[in-house]
């Protein structure tokens, strides 16, 4: 299926538009920075997963579901890839240790709650439901399990104990499970209901309020190391240009359809993910690193992904 440039820069436009409009607002103080918490947790832990429940029910079945379990291998071997190349990074521009693993995390772990999921859905539509399922249960695994403890201090970093079990249980991936399960028995909410009239009342602002909170992030971050630009926009080309294109020619190998590689290869094209900066602050590692690779990969999202569909489209 070619994705449609046309459908694709509109989806741009709508997310420089929205960035503006949530860097703006913090920095003309017509919202208060301490509003953001309240967005993140309204994002991830009421909206998002409605959007899970609500929509990918509807919009797949269990032979899906069952032929995108391939995605489910590649996808888990994708991420471990982009961990080396991260290291392998860090390693070339000669990082100490506690920054090698947070480029790790960068180069690993894209922006799929906030920018992933909704931007993906909007571009490719009702197909690509069930493999944003298969791919979030993967990301989820990583960001809590591997990307957390890899952002502790170096003597910490591999400690793996209950607490980082227990992040697993968190709405987005309940919701997630409950979407899968409901998949699997064939039911879904239906749009005339009460409940659903609820659920897509929710999710009808979801895209548009994650991508303000995320610029309104972006005007709380402040850059003070400009040494840490090599090593961020080594990520956006490694991450962001190469290897959508690399997942997605070793991904034809697979019985994988092709609006699933699709999705795994806009999954990796996505920037880094917001929530590193939030772990290098609470562990006291290095924050500024984490900033300067979100603040960077994301303005350059929107230069990135129309040369990544374009190249998609010419594979397809």
């Amino acid at each position: 299926m070619e994705i449609q440039m046309t459908v694709v820069c509109s989806q741009l436009l709508q997310i420089m538009a929205l960035l503006a409009v949530g860097y703006l607002s913090i920095c003309t103080r017509l919202l208060p920075a301490s509003v953001l918490d309240a967005f993140a947790k309204y994002i991830m832990n009421i909206a998002l997963p409605a959007m899970l429940i609500y929509q990918i029910p509807q919009t797949a079945n269990r032979a899906l579901l069952l032929d995108a379990l391939p995605l489910l291998i590649v996808a888990f071997l994708t991420y471990g890839a982009l961990l080396l190349m991260g290291y392998g990074a860090g390693r070339l521009l000669r990082y100490e240790k506690g920054r090698m693993r947070i480029n790790m995390v960068q180069t690993a772990i894209g922006n799929y709650a906030v920018i992933g999921i909704p931007v993906i859905s909007s571009m490719i539509g009702d197909a690509a439901g069930v493999y944003l399922v298969v791919i979030m249960l993967i990301d989820q695994i990583y960001l809590n399990l591997v990307a957390f403890p890899l952002t502790l201090p170096a003597e910490n970093g591999q400690r793996l104990n209950i607490s980082l079990l227990k992040r697993l249980l968190n709405p987005l991936a309940i919701a997630m499970l409950a979407a899968l399960g409901m998949i699997m028995l064939d039911i879904f909410v239906a749009e005339e209901s009460v409940v659903g009239y609820t659920l897509s009342s929710i999710v009808g602002g979801c895209k548009s309020l994650s991508i303000i909170f995320l610029g309104g992030m972006l005007a709380t971050l402040h850059i003070k190391e400009k040494s840490c630009l090599l090593g961020a926009f080594l990520t956006v080309f490694l991450r962001m240009l190469l290897m959508p294109l690399v997942v997605y020619s070793i991904a034809g190998y697979f019985p994988i359809s092709c609006t699933g590689r699709q999705v795994l290869s806009l999954t990796v094209a996505l920037p880094s993910v917001l929530s590193v900066v939030a772990m290098t602050r609470v562990n006291g590692t290095d924050s500024e690193y984490a900033t300067v690779g979100v603040c960077t990969t994301t303005l350059c999202y929107p230069f990135t992904l129309p040369i990544v569909v374009w190249c998609l489209n010419r594979m397809t």
